[in-house]
């Protein structure tokens, strides 16, 4: 099984579970150290039907992104550091059934909401965003001899009868060690091992789980693979992308913070995150909303140093269709990856 290193609230490290595996990600940590290898810190996202609005505590998950990444710089000794941003969502259409372009479209706007929020919590380092491609990544070899245990494959199952894209969770799953994807294995054409960290929130566990048994069949295969270390936004329950509603109440939105004001959307947020069938509370939503509405606000208590911020409006107007967010991508201090430029180019000027 995987070993998870716990280091306190909100954040817990995985390393893989292969020991063979753990010596090259130690070398590559290594060499990362004295420069020789760049440090790719890997964050994916999903998708978000184009109707939804992304919530506004992407901003509160940016923010403590942007806090682990610069604490594990600070304390591994980490100088030279990219961010790679990417999209699962073309995939999950596609595998699904669904070959049209609604998951580019809907990857764009992800892609523009997390670059965009990293940039407005203050992250001041190299981001490369790139949008997944559609087809199975996977090596057949790899599928035919990957053995998931029974609580992994009774998760998946439960992933499957819950998602709405008609996507088969277990293939999905098995995927995210894609090169497209986390890239745990390698393209054949790239030579290079940089040290290599992944970040996710809570539900990343599941594919952290399956993505380490993918590298190590991949590794026995002898398929070429990046092994990684993963850090687990513990107290992030829910995925940024990932709207919640129940009847009527419903988190706030970026599109919120074009026509209502700081406290319609705290007042909005204590209501969800009281929201409960069993009264516990929406405990799901509670460490990403604190990061956006208490501990980002300044020493008076008079402002909010990420609902103030004068980029968050463009923001969220960039974020409210696929063509702005395109149009921002374009503007933006962040370098585009191959399939994301075309499909820019695809939706217009």
């Amino acid at each position: 099984m995987t070993r998870v290193l716990d280091l306190g609230p909100p954040v817990a490290a995985g390393v893989p579970f292969d020991a063979s595996q753990r010596i090259v990600l130690a070398d590559a940590f290594r060499r990362a150290q004295t420069g020789e290898c760049p440090t790719v810190f890997r964050i994916g996202c999903g998708f978000l039907a184009e109707e939804d609005g992304i919530p506004l505590r992407l901003l509160g998950h940016a923010r403590l992104l942007a806090d682990l990444i610069s604490r594990v710089r600070r304390t591994l000794g980490l100088n030279a550091s990219v961010i790679q941003i990417f999209t699962s969502a073309p995939k999950v259409m596609a595998l699904g059934g669904d070959n049209s372009d609604r998951g580019r479209r809907s990857g764009v706007r992800l892609l523009a909401a997390l670059s965009g929020a990293l940039r407005i919590v203050g992250l001041d380092v190299r981001i490369e965003v790139e949008e997944s491609t559609p087809e199975r990544e996977i090596p057949r070899i790899v599928f035919d001899r990957l053995h998931l245990p029974s609580n992994i494959l009774d998760r998946l199952e439960a992933c499957s009868r819950h998602n709405t894209n008609g996507a088969d969770a277990h293939v999905y799953g098995i995927e995210h060690a894609a090169p497209s994807m986390f890239g745990d294995i390698r393209i054949e054409t790239d030579d290079s091992t940089p040290f290599r960290i992944t970040i996710g929130p809570r539900p990343e566990t599941l594919f952290w789980a399956i993505r380490t048994r993918v590298a190590a069949v991949a590794a026995e295969c002898n398929i070429a693979i990046v092994p990684t270390l993963q850090f687990v936004l513990t107290g992030c329950w829910r995925a940024w992308y990932t709207p919640w509603s129940a009847g009527d109440l419903a988190e706030p939105t970026l599109g919120n913070l074009l026509d209502r004001d700081i406290r319609w959307i705290s007042e909005q947020y204590k209501m969800v995150t009281r929201h409960s069938p069993t009264g516990a509370g929406n405990s799901a939503l509670t460490r990403e909303s604190r990061a956006l509405l208490h501990d980002a606000m300044d020493s008076h208590g008079t402002r909010n140093r990420l609902i103030d911020h004068p980029g968050l409006q463009r923001l969220a107007k960039a974020v409210a269709t696929p063509a702005n967010a395109a149009s921002f991508l374009r503007s933006e201090p962040v370098v585009l990856g191959e399939r994301l430029t075309e499909t820019i180019r695809r939706l217009g000027p």
